[in-house]
Parts: structure tokens; sequence; C-alpha cells
């Protein structure tokens, strides 16, 4: 089938469906701790030391779409997502890399100041542990500087994307096609 512009997707009231890999519930599903690249996310199905790879370049979407919008409640940002190859459209590996890439920008010493301070001792915790030496987390690997990451706190697994109608409305102004919540 086409692969469809999120326009379109409002314009015809068709309806969007994830890919289940990418879904909470899915089975199999992705197992990757966003701190980490990548390349350390693994399916439930295949061997842990294995990068995953089955269904890496499948749809992320049913029908296909050229673009992909993630909000969170627990940052401010939205994480677009474009397809390399609008003939093919979003896949599940471009999701996830696109989260990799954009969790490790980092914020603004603006943005940072813009937060209240209760706000900013609970992502800076987050800072301090997510760059020590404590098992699980890459400690000294990460450039210093606050990043989106830091402020998933201690919730750094990926636990699939969810349709989200009423986060979407309140962090959007309205609920707009193809977008999702992480």
């Amino acid at each position: 089938g086409p692969v469809l512009a999120p326009f379109y997707i409002r314009a015809t009231g068709v309806s969007l469906y994830l890919n289940p890999l990418l879904q909470p519930s899915g089975d199999p599903y992705l197992e990757w701790d966003m701190l980490f690249p990548s390349n350390k996310c693994w399916r439930s199905d295949e061997p842990p030391n294995l990068s995953w790879s089955n269904g890496r370049r499948e749809p992320a979407t049913f029908p296909r779409v050229t673009h992909i919008r993630l909000i969170s409640e627990m940052f401010p940002w939205e994480l677009n997502i474009s397809a390399r190859n609008p003939n093919i459209g979003v896949t599940c590996g471009e999701i996830i890399e696109g989260i990799d890439r954009e969790m490790h920008n980092f914020v603004g010493e603006a943005e940072y100041d813009a937060f209240p301070d209760d706000q900013k001792d609970v992502i800076n915790d987050a800072y301090s542990r997510n760059r020590s030496r404590e098992d699980g987390v890459p400690d000294g690997l990460s450039a210093p500087g606050i990043r989106w990451l830091d402020w998933l706190r201690d919730r750094t697994m990926f636990g699939g994307l969810r349709e989200n109608k009423p986060l979407v409305a309140r962090v959007c102004g309205d609920v707009l096609p193809c977008t999702f919540e992480l």
C-alpha cells in the first residue's frame, strides 16, 4: 500500500496501527535501556547478546507513514522521526535510532533555567546517577552536560509506544495524527 503523510491520515480519518513490536504489550517486544546506544536494543525472542535485526526494517505503522512524532509525560520536547526513504515509510529501526539520537541531545542552559528548582533537583540527581560507576549505567562514557535522557530519571527502559489521545491533545494543543506516547 501507499506511504501516507500525517496530513493525509488526518484528512481521511484512516486508522493507524503501531507495529506490535513497538507496543508495550507486544510479544515479542524490544528490550533496551535508552541510556545506551540503539545497538544495545534486543528482541525478546532472540539471544540478548545479539543486537536486534529481525523486524528492524518492518514498517513502524500500518498503513505506512512518512513521519512520526513521539511525546512523553517525562519531558517537554517532541521527538520527530522522518522516514529515510519516503517510499518505504518510517521503520521500527528508524524509531529506535531516532529515539537514541534525540534523547542524547543536550539541554540548553535557557531550557534548563526555565524549569522549577524542584524539577531541576530531580534532573540533577538523574544526571549524577547516569554518570556514576553503578552497574547498568554508561558512567564516564557520556560527555558532560545534561541531556534529554536525564529527564527520564529512573525510567530509562524502553516500554514501547502507545496511543494516548488525551496526552497528545494536552501537549500538542490538538489530537494530531502519527503522534504517540513514548
